[in-house]
């Protein structure tokens, strides 16, 4: 695997912890196994540590999203900084526009 994809560093208030939207800009072909992994970036030391790690095949996208609870997460699910509530949505578009 190789990454395709990295995204620039987001600061979350704790006024909005309950829920954190990322866009792909530019949008990405998918296809295949895919590896989503998120860190936790220390502000002090730089190191970043991994939050979650999921992974799918775009032949499971049934629709246009797919919905990861804390259990089927790696790190995530051992991790009681991760709420037990907690889950990752993955919305999907058929082409590279944007969703509202």
């Amino acid at each position: 695997m190789q990454a395709v994809y990295s995204s620039g560093v987001y600061h979350i208030g704790s006024g909005h912890r309950d829920r954190v939207c990322i866009n792909l800009e530019p949008a990405q072909l998918l296809k295949g196994d895919i590896m989503i992994k998120c860190y936790h970036k220390s502000d002090v030391t730089s190191e970043r540590e991994v939050i979650f790690r999921l992974q799918f095949h775009t032949g499971a996208v049934q629709g246009f999203n797919l919905m990861f609870e804390k259990e089927d997460m790696e790190n995530a699910n051992k991790d009681l900084r991760f709420p037990d509530y907690g889950k990752v949505e993955l919305v999907f578009s058929e082409g590279p526009e944007r969703i509202p």
